[in-house]
């Protein structure tokens, strides 16, 4: 059996959205509420303050908290949650589905059974420009990998 090399079908700002896009966000709705509580704003203005933060806080969780970086080969997909890798064999993968309205993409791969992560490893696929709602070459890629599997 041959090595095949690895393609990287994630984006590689994943460490930007996951981690310091919503830290500086949260960094400046925390100091919205601290100049709130300095300057004495308004019981409006503060829960409007407040409700923004929770709003931020369950949109981070539903769409960056469980992105992952992936890659793919001829047989497996590799999957790293910036702490652990995770090697993963492509007939374990039940479905693949698409955010379209999202730039990046945030593509979800479905698994027939659970992995260490999870069911469901979520990630942004690599910049496509001009996509549109056209569906993302990554998807493509990985279609046609487990097609020639199960050729």
């Amino acid at each position: 059996m041959t090595q095949t090399e690895k393609s990287r079908i994630s984006s590689r700002q994943t460490f930007l959205w996951k981690y310091v896009f919503p830290a500086v966000a949260m960094a400046s709705l925390l100091f919205g509420m601290y100049i709130g509580w300095e300057v004495e704003f308004t019981s409006t203005a503060m829960i409007s303050i407040y409700v923004s933060t929770g709003i931020f806080i369950a949109i981070y969780l539903y769409f960056f908290s469980s992105l992952k970086k992936v890659w793919i080969d001829d047989r497996y997909l590799y999957v790293s949650n910036f702490k652990e890798e995770e090697q993963i064999p492509l007939t374990q993968i039940d479905r693949i589905s698409e955010m379209k309205i999202f730039n990046p993409r945030r593509i979800t791969i479905h698994l027939k059974r659970p992995a260490n992560f999870g069911r469901k490893i979520v990630f942004l696929g690599y910049h496509q420009q001009w996509l549109l709602f056209g569906t993302h070459p990554a998807i493509t890629l990985i279609e046609k990998k487990l097609e020639k599997l199960n050729a």
